[in-house]
């Protein structure tokens, strides 16, 4: 079902059709690039531990009763990949983790997750077009910063969210907003990042008034 062998300095996995099940947590701590072919799933939550580093490409990860991703350190990329949950966050990115996410689908299963992406701590996350959807709950938004995180959001669809953006103890947050189409409640209330730019948004069919000025080393710069 799953084949593994060495490639550059790290693990190659490649993951077959149909369900590959773990209990509890997968836990990554190595360099290891996972690709997935058609059909290929994950059900179960991943846990990228301070020391890893790799890449994500082609899976469907789907998590019924928790995080899909939990990011806690290294550099990671994530290309052309489904992930879906029903509780926490489809991604939770925190303490030093770098992640940049592309051309892939973030949303809930049945009643949906408090958050497609939550940032905290010091994280560098990077989410460039991607569809964004079906946050639920109490406390919900597409995508939450806290702390001293610093993200970048570009060209991504979100609909369907409690509401689209969240900011919680975020003085020191530096979030982007760039080039989205959003449609929905904007902000979950009227907490705002430190450091906020907008740039070249929609929401609900009308452009964004404009903010800030775009910061380009914001995004991981992920080799």
């Amino acid at each position: 079902a799953i084949d593994k062998g060495t490639g550059g300095e790290g693990t190659v996995i490649m993951v077959h059709p149909g369900e590959h099940r773990w209990d509890n947590f997968l836990e990554v701590g190595q360099q290891v690039d996972v690709r997935g072919t058609a059909g290929a799933v994950l059900p179960g939550t991943l846990w990228m531990k301070k020391g890893s580093r790799g890449s994500i490409a082609d899976l469907e990860i789907i998590k019924e009763t928790g995080s899909a991703i939990i990011f806690e350190g290294g550099q990671w990329s994530i290309d052309a990949c489904r992930m879906c949950c029903s509780r926490w966050a489809v991604l939770w990115c925190r303490c030093e983790s770098e992640v940049s996410v592309k051309n892939s689908f973030l949303g809930g299963v049945e009643e949906g997750p408090g958050y497609c992406v939550n940032c905290q701590d010091h994280a560098k996350v990077s989410v460039e077009g991607c569809h964004l959807e079906r946050s639920g709950g109490e406390y919900s938004a597409a995508v939450a910063v806290f702390h001293n995180c610093r993200v970048r959001l570009q060209g991504c669809n979100l609909q369907d969210n409690q509401s689209a953006l969240r900011a919680v103890t975020a003085k020191d947050v530096v979030l982007e907003v760039i080039g989205n189409t959003i449609t929905g409640d904007l902000w979950y209330d009227t907490t705002r990042p430190g450091n906020l730019i907008e740039q070249g948004n929609t929401h609900n069919g009308m452009p964004l008034q404009d903010s800030g000025g775009i910061m380009a080393d914001t995004p991981p710069q992920l080799r």
